[in-house]
C-alpha cells in the first residue's frame, strides 16, 4: 500500500526531525520492495541535506554491495548512512553500537525475533555517547515487551562459557547437495546471553573462533538461498571444536503475485510515548522532569553557574556528558515539553529554574539583531562560514556549530582544515566558533 508506506514515513521523518535527523536508525520491513520503498521515500524527504546515501537498504541478497553499506553504517565514525532499511539482515549477529532508533514496520509476533531486533539498539557507544536507545513502533510489536526482558539471571540451557578462555571452534561450511565449499557465508558464534562474534567464511568455505570460553555454544550459520542451520555445541579447552556443516538449498517458490492498492486514506488513530529506566520500569513524564531538575540543580546551582558553564566548549561539554550518564537526555525533554524547536541551553534552564523558552530560531535572529559587528569584523570568505553555521544551528541545534563533521555536509561538503584556512587556522576557526557561541548566549547572562 503505496500511500500507507508514504504516510509512515512521513511521520518517521518528523519525528527524526524533533530526534535529531543524524541519529543512526534501522527500520524493519516486510521484504525486499517494502525495504526499498520506505528508503526512497525516507531520501525523497531529506533531499534538503544533498547527502547521496542518507537511507539505505541492506539486504543479503545484494551480496557484496550490502556489505559495503553495512560495513560503512556500522563504523561509529562515519555519518553515513543515516538511516538502513532491512528485512531481516540486522537482526541478529550484527554490531551496530551507534544505532539509536529501532523502527518496526514489519508485523512481529515471535517474541524471540522482537528481541533479536530490539537488541541491535541495546549496544552501549561511549564514542557517540550513546547510553540508551529508542524504539519506534508502528505495527504493536512492542507489546512483546514483558517482564522477560529486563535484566535477569541468564537463561538455563543457552550459550553460557565460563573461562579460562582457551577453546578453539573451526570448520567448514558446504553445499548439502553437491559438498562444495560455501564462500561468503555469514557464521554467528553465541558464546552467552549477551555476547556474540561473528565472520564470512572464506574461499575454501573455511570459518575459525579462538579464545572461546568453555561451555555451550550456538552456531548460527545463513547464505542467501540456503536455509538457515543453527545448533548448540559444547566447547572444551583440550578438545578444539571441528565442524563441517551443510546448507541445503532452498527450493524455488513460484512467484506470489502482489496486490497494489492505491488512493487510500491512512490516518494515525493512536500514538503513545513511554519512557523506562535501565530496569525497563516505566516512568511518567513528571518523574522524570523531577529527576531532570534535581540533577541540573546538583550539577549548577544557579542560573548564572549554568549560564557560565554552558558558554565555555570544554565545561558545556563536560556538563552535557555528566547529565547524559544521569540520564538526562536534551532529545527527551523535547518530547516531553514539546518543544522540538527548542535550544538545548533553554530545555535545561527552564527545566531547573523555570526559565522563558526560546528557540533556535529565536536566538539566530536575536544574534543577528544584536550583534552584527562580530559578523562585520570578518572577510567574506570568513564571514560567510560563520553565516552557515548560523544557519546550521537555526535547524540542527548547537551541534551545527561545534561539531567539526558538520564541514563533511553540504554545503561545505569539505574538511575542517580547508574550511579553516579563511581564518588563518583551526585554532583561529575555533575561536570565531566559541565567540559565536558566547554572542548567541551573551544576552541571557548579561
Amino acid at each position: 500500500m503505496p500511500d500507507h508506506i508514504v504516510r509512515l514515513c512521513e511521520h518517521l521523518n518528523k519525528l527524526l526531525h524533533n530526534y535529531g535527523r543524524m541519529e543512526k536508525t534501522m527500520v524493519f520491513c516486510v521484504n525486499q520492495d517494502h525495504a526499498l520503498a520506505v528508503i526512497t521515500e525516507l531520501n525523497r524527504l531529506n533531499t534538503d541535506l544533498n547527502v547521496s546515501d542518507y537511507a539505505v537498504r541492506i539486504v543479503s541478497e545484494e551480496g557484496a554491495t550490502g556489505k559495503a553499506l553495512l560495513e560503512k553504517f556500522q563504523n561509529t565514525e562515519s555519518m553515513t548512512p543515516v538511516v538502513a532499511s532491512t528485512v531481516d539482515l540486522l537482526t541478529t549477529g550484527v554490531d551496530a553500537p551507534s544505532v539509536r532508533n529501532i523502527v518496526f514496520m514489519k508485523p512481529v509476533s515471535s517474541i524471540v525475533s522482537f528481541k533479536q531486533i530490539v537488541g541491535r539498539g541495546s549496544r552501549l557507544c561511549p564514542d557517540t555517547e550513546k547510553f540508551w536507545f529508542r524504539v519506534i513502533d508502528y505495527t504493536n510489536a512492542s507489546r512483546l515487551f514483558d517482564e522477560w526482558d529486563k535484566p535477569g539471571e541468564p537463561p538455563e540451557g543457552g550459550p553460557n562459557t565460563i573461562a579460562p578462555f582457551e577453546c578453539v571452534i573451526g570448520g567448514k561450511v558446504i553445499d548439502d547437495e553437491t559438498k562444495k565449499p560455501l564462500s561468503g557465508a555469514h557464521v554467528v558464534l553465541q558464546t552467552g546471553p549477551n555476547d556474540i562474534i561473528d565472520q564470512r567464511t572464506g574461499t575454501e568455505g573455511q570459518f575459525f573462533f579462538s579464545s572461546i570460553g568453555e561451555g555451550q555454544v550456538l552456531l548460527v550459520v545463513t547464505a542467501p538461498d540456503y536455509h538457515k542451520v543453527q545448533s548448540l555445541y559444547h566447547t572444551r579447552k583440550d578438545t578444539p571444536l571441528t565442524l563441517e556443516i551443510p546448507l541445503r538449498l532452498r527450493k524455488a517458490e513460484p512467484p506470489h503475485k502482489k496486490i497494489r492498492i492505491t488512493n487510500i486514506d491512512v490516518k494515525f488513530v493512536d500514538e503513545t510515548y513511554e519512557e523506562r529506566d535501565a530496569e525497563g520500569n516505566l516512568v511518567s513524564p513528571e518523574d522524570y522532569l523531577k529527576k531532570v531538575r534535581e540533577e541540573i540543580l546538583t550539577a549548577c546551582h544557579s542560573m548564572v553557574e549554568l549560564q557560565s558553564a554552558w558558554i565555555e566548549r570544554n565545561r558545556r561539554e563536560q556538563l552535557l556528558q555528566s547529565l547524559e550518564e544521569r540520564m538526562v537526555h536534551i532529545d527527551i525533554l523535547k518530547e516531553i515539553l514539546q518543544r522540538p524547536d527548542a535550544d538545548a541551553f533553554d530545555l535545561l534552564a527552564h527545566t531547573a529554574f523555570g526559565e522563558e523558552i526560546h528557540s533556535c530560531e529565536e536566538r539566530a535572529v536575536a544574534l543577528f539583531n544584536l550583534h552584527k559587528e562580530f559578523f562585520e569584523k570578518f572577510d567574506n570568505p570568513a564571514r560567510e562560514v560563520l553565516l552557515t553555521l548560523v544557519e546550521k544551528y537555526r535547524y540542527g541545534g548547537l551541534s551545527g556549530v561545534t561539531d567539526p563533521l558538520v564541514f563533511q555536509l553540504a554545503p561545505f561538503n569539505s574538511d575542517v582544515r580547508a574550511v579553516a584556512k579563511p581564518f588563518g587556522g583551526i585554532p583561529e576557526l575555533r575561536k570565531a566558533a566559541d565567540e559565536l557561541v558566547y554572542h548567541l548566549y551573551w544576552k541571557e547572562a548579561a
